[in-house]
């Protein structure tokens, strides 16, 4: 008769137990932590949902960078392809070229011209000039060009007006040959 009473003693309490939170009584403390749980998982599996959008997102703007940088690349190299064979074309027509510099002029605060001389059997395919010394800002270059008398370039310089320093000039031309090697 013991063993009667105890299992409706334990039937009672589980009734108890399971009706007292159906209607309005304390509630169960795990069943609480575990609905908090459930929760919190769910907002953190959507945060991670969303990183995971941005992270995709972002990968597809490094690779379309990556294969504008690879095609700019190809451009570059197509454009160096290009101008080597220009110079070898421009090499082939001249013969030999060469680069000549006059010598540099005093260092003084007067007007002063320079000339770079092409060798024999060569002609100017272009030049320059360079202003030096210790203040070259005071010059100015008046002509710098194919000398008159044709083998060569020449580059005038004059003083700016109020300006007392020193400086100098050089000029220098590129020369071609005038003898075109056989095709």
């Amino acid at each position: 008769m013991k063993k009667r009473y105890i299992v409706l003693g334990l039937s009672a309490f589980l009734a108890l137990a399971l009706a007292v939170p159906a209607l309005g009584g304390p509630s169960n403390p795990i069943a609480d932590t575990a609905a908090t749980t459930k929760k919190t998982a769910k907002k953190a599996l959507k945060k991670a949902k969303k990183a995971q959008s941005s992270a995709d997102a972002a990968q597809s703007d490094a690779n379309n960078a990556s294969d504008a940088a690879a095609a700019a690349q190809t451009t570059a190299d197509g454009a160096q392809a290009a101008a080597n064979a220009a110079q070898a074309t421009a090499d082939s027509k001249f013969g030999s070229t060469a680069s000549v510099t006059s010598a540099t002029s005093a260092e003084n605060a007067s007007d002063k011209a320079a000339t770079a001389v092409c060798p024999a059997d060569t002609q100017p395919t272009g030049g320059g000039f360079s202003l030096g010394g210790s203040e070259p800002e005071d010059a100015t270059a008046g002509f710098s060009g194919t000398a008159i008398y044709g083998g060569g370039w020449t580059a005038l310089a004059n003083e700016i007006d109020g300006q007392a320093g020193t400086w100098t000039i050089s000029a220098n031309v590129r020369c071609a040959s005038t003898a075109v090697p056989a095709p």
